[in-house]
């Protein structure tokens, strides 16, 4: 009887896990600039050796420019659909410090409104729609805590970062956290 209820509570070590993420950011595009909010939602697989981890995952960011005068009003969303490899670099028991590569497709869509001086240079007298995607790489640096016992791990990306491929396309996220459930 005691064995059966020990082994009914300890947990299997498990390759997959699901990842939600939020942090705050900011983005820029050839249309606008500014600074928000992103929510992320990812699948992540261990691959090898329990240190490398491949890591798809879907984000969604909400920008503005209202900390900022003189410039027009752009309020602007941001779609990345993103494939990221990360690796500890460093483990210490359940804590490492990890890094990461990987490419992004993005795509914004927004409204650049009147006033100020913009971008594009003198005031806008009229709002226009703009949409546009683009290609990027990315880089991360980040911390984690990953008790083995444990149906969740905890990340800190420290800074998690998209740059545009022949683009003028720049994403960066500080101080992001990210859930971790296993499966």
């Amino acid at each position: 009887m005691i064995v059966s209820l020990k082994s009914a509570f300890t947990q299997e070590h498990t390759k997959n896990a699901l990842t939600y993420s939020l942090g705050i950011g900011a983005a820029e595009n050839s249309k606008s600039e500014g600074l928000g909010i992103t929510f992320g939602l990812g699948y992540q697989r261990e691959v090898w050796n329990d240190r490398f981890r491949i890591h798809p995952n879907f984000s969604f960011g909400i920008f503005n420019n209202a900390q900022t005068t003189d410039v027009s009003d752009v309020h602007f969303n941001t779609i990345n659909l993103r494939l990221d490899l990360n690796y500890d670099l460093l483990r210490i028991k359940a804590f490492s410090l990890f890094i990461g590569t990987g490419v992004t497709v993005s795509h914004s869509i927004g409204l650049l409104g009147t006033g100020g001086r913009g971008i594009d240079g003198p005031s806008r007298t009229s709002s226009d729609f703009f949409r546009e995607t683009n290609f990027a790489g990315n880089g991360l640096i980040g911390l984690r805590f990953n008790p083995q016992k444990r149906k969740m791990a905890y990340e800190l990306l420290l800074l998690n970062g998209s740059l545009g491929v022949k683009s003028d396309y720049v994403e960066l996220k500080v101080f992001q956290v990210r859930m971790v459930r296993k499966l």
